[in-house]
């Protein structure tokens, strides 16, 4: 049967140095989390970072893993991006 994964995460030896680099990545990801909800509030806080999550997963895959990107998708992660900003900028706090 034919599966969607990406090779690195098939193999038991590719999987060797992406567990320790996604659990890094992953606890740096809720440190900043913690330390931005310190100034802004918690749903300010959490939409920027869930949109910077779908955005820098769009275009890691696309980078790491040569996952093609379609325009609409840049368009939409642009559309994301801007909203993130928006919402930064309107946050009282």
């Amino acid at each position: 049967p034919s599966t969607k994964m990406p090779p690195p995460m098939m193999s038991q030896r590719g999987a060797m140095w992406g567990w320790p680099l996604f659990l890094v990545c992953i606890s740096l990801s809720f440190w900043f989390l913690n330390l931005a909800t310190k100034t802004i509030p918690i749903g300010i806080g959490y939409a920027v970072w869930t949109g910077i999550g779908a955005a820098g997963t769009l275009f890691v895959s696309a980078a790491l893993m040569k996952a093609p990107i379609t325009p609409a998708q840049i368009g939409f992660v642009a559309l994301l991006i801007a909203s993130v900003v928006g919402l930064k900028l309107t946050a009282k706090g």
